[in-house]
């Protein structure tokens, strides 16, 4: 009798959980529609931030599979997508132009992950742009290798695409 009764408990949250649940999924949906930072939010709130940033884990964790960072659930793009799609999927999921510097921060990787020629891009932007030829020899090295390293991240990212959908590696 007793061990039904546990088993009842730990497969059903308590109603006092799902009332926090409902209370902390309605204080996400007003921080995101507010425009102020989650900081600013939680102190106008009176609560902690480690309180908010723990809860917006939890609900992505029960909403399960792959969950971004505000608990939307974000799919891979398929191979070849055009970047002005993923600009506008980006903008309108993460917001890439909010006011808050930490979502404006994932919204930007995310988009830079999604680049086609990411890698080449990178060593563009470090060695031209950053000024990584001023350093010499140890500038244009450390650049290359940076560039390795992003193009190893892309062919591990297709290798998980194929194998997921059952293909050859």
């Amino acid at each position: 009798m007793e061990d039904s009764q546990e088993h009842k408990q730990r497969e059903k949250p308590s109603r006092r959980d799902l009332q926090k649940e409902r209370l902390w999924r309605r204080r996400l949906e007003e921080q995101r529609g507010s425009g102020l930072s989650v900081r600013a939010y939680c102190q106008r709130g009176g609560f902690g931030e480690a309180l908010f940033y723990w809860w917006r884990r939890e609900i992505a964790k029960r909403a399960g599979g792959r969950c971004g960072w505000d608990g939307l659930a974000l799919p891979l793009p398929p191979e070849g997508s055009v970047p002005g799609a993923l600009v506008e999927e980006v903008r309108g999921r993460a917001g890439l132009f909010s006011r808050d510097p930490v979502t404006r921060r994932k919204a930007q990787k995310q988009l830079a992950y999604r680049l086609p020629g990411r890698p080449l891009l990178m060593f563009l932007g470090l060695y031209v742009v950053r000024l990584g030829f001023l350093d010499g020899r140890p500038g244009l090295i450390y650049c290359t290798l940076r560039m390795i390293y992003e193009y190893m991240i892309d062919l591990k990212v297709k290798e998980l695409r194929r194998r997921e959908a059952g293909l050859p590696i």
